[in-house]
């Protein structure tokens, strides 16, 4: 299982975002065999109801990330 821990604006890096790059949320989740970090798009964490704390296994984040 994994532990969403933070939910913040996606790593552009050095680099700002591109006027017509879409707004991204960078997701950090806490598993077992350490963490795991993905990008979805900002409406997308509101539209699947992503909360901190929740919890969710690699197969159903891997699903909803396939929308």
């Amino acid at each position: 299982m994994l532990e969403l821990i933070n939910i913040g604006e996606a790593d552009f890096g050095c680099e700002e975002r591109a006027e017509d790059a879409p707004l991204m949320c960078g997701l950090t989740f806490k598993g077992e065999h350490g963490y795991v970090y993905k990008e979805i798009l900002d409406e997308k964490v509101d539209e699947l109801a992503l909360v901190k704390g929740m919890k969710i296994s690699e197969e159903e984040l891997e699903n909803l990330l396939k929308g």
